[in-house]
């Protein structure tokens, strides 16, 4: 799915980070799930996945990918704004990230410019995605009610300090200090930023 940050072009890099760090740890835990391409490529590697994040429209989406669920290869503008006020679903994430310009929540309207089909592509690469989540947890929380413990890996990819947010403040400090706090437990915590 497109998704404003994603990291499709990175993911096979983080995965092999990854897997030459965990050392024996068998939970593999994402608590900014967003796009989903780091977690579909990494949770397979686990005997335990589990994906968070606070858009509750994500998580239902990832779930609903999880179990099989294919999102449509198109959708029109009525369709779009139709979904913007709608109870939070599957299909309303994928109106809310893959449908809008550059994968930013509700840009407008976007799924094809430059003579690309966005939306097309997000559809074949949420397919491919879908099997690296089978038997994956998800839940709808902020990043700091996750307790990993020493016997998980934590990959974090959450909102850059300086850049685009999502509508609302982010508080960095507090991300730091959560962190470390998951790191002096004992769990392998590897974060994505650019400061």
């Amino acid at each position: 799915m497109r998704y404003l940050g994603g990291k499709v072009r990175q993911a096979k890099r983080i995965r092999a980070a990854i897997t030459a760090l965990r050392g024996d740890r068998y939970c593999y835990l994402e608590p900014f799930v967003g796009g989903g391409s780091t977690f579909a490529a990494v949770a397979p590697d686990f005997e335990r996945a589990v994906a968070g994040d606070v858009v509750p429209d994500l998580i239902l989406f990832w779930e609903a990918v999880a179990d099989g669920w294919v999102p449509p290869a198109t959708m029109s503008a009525e369709e779009y704004e139709g979904l913007r006020h709608a109870s939070p679903s599957p299909m309303r994430a994928w109106a809310m990230f893959a449908a809008s310009y550059n994968g930013r929540p509700w840009a407008g309207y976007g799924p094809v410019a430059s003579g690309r089909d966005y939306l097309a592509e997000s559809h074949r690469s949420t397919i491919r995605k879908g099997g690296g989540m089978v038997g994956a947890e998800f839940r709808c929380c902020p990043y700091w009610e996750h307790e990993p413990d020493e016997r998980t890996v934590v990959y974090c990819d959450p909102p850059y300090s300086g850049t685009t947010g999502y509508g609302t403040e982010f508080d960095h400090d507090r991300f730091w200090r959560t962190a470390a706090e998951w790191s002096s437990v004992g769990a392998l915590v590897i974060v994505s930023e650019y400061e």
